[in-house]
This record gives C-alpha cells, sequence and structure tokens, in this order.
C-alpha cells in the first residue's frame, strides 16, 4: 500500500491514502472514503492497518478507539514539524 492510491476494502469500500505513518512495528495509514462512482470524496476519515500475511498484503480498519486516538496525536506531531 501506498500514499496517494486508492485501495477497497472487502466490504466495497473505497479509501484514498493520505498519509503513513509506523507505530510499534506497525504500519497504519490515514485515509479518507471515495465514491469512486461519483469520483468525490466522503467525508469520512479513517485508519488503516497494512497486514502482511503469507506473503499477502491485507488492510484493516482500526476501530479501537485507544489506537485511533494514539495514532491521530502522532498524526499531528508529524505536522506540527512542518514549517510552511
Amino acid at each position: 500500500m501506498k500514499i496517494d492510491n486508492v485501495i477497497t476494502l472487502g466490504n466495497g469500500t473505497n479509501y484514498l491514502l493520505l498519509n503513513e505513518l509506523n507505530y510499534r512495528n506497525g504500519k497504519y495509514f490515514f485515509g479518507v472514503e471515495v465514491d469512486q462512482n461519483k469520483h468525490s470524496l466522503i467525508i469520512n476519515y479513517v485508519f488503516i492497518k497494512e497486514i502482511n500475511k503469507n506473503s499477502k498484503v491485507y488492510a484493516k480498519l482500526v476501530s479501537d478507539n485507544n489506537m485511533t486516538k494514539k495514532l491521530y496525536n502522532l498524526l499531528l506531531k508529524d505536522y506540527s514539524e512542518i514549517d510552511f
């Protein structure tokens, strides 16, 4: 999985990957839901965990609120270090 790519989860929902985060040996992505038919974004931001198993890459939505908060704070920290 790579930033700026659209992935489709098993439920058929599409997400544009906006940012990559590494946390405790895990690879996570911050993404936004995309309506492929209308070529528009849906205001539904999520964190997605990349899972490598048996030489295949899978994606799973992060549903744990504590993990979501940790990843959100990590994302904010990354952006707070940018000089505009």
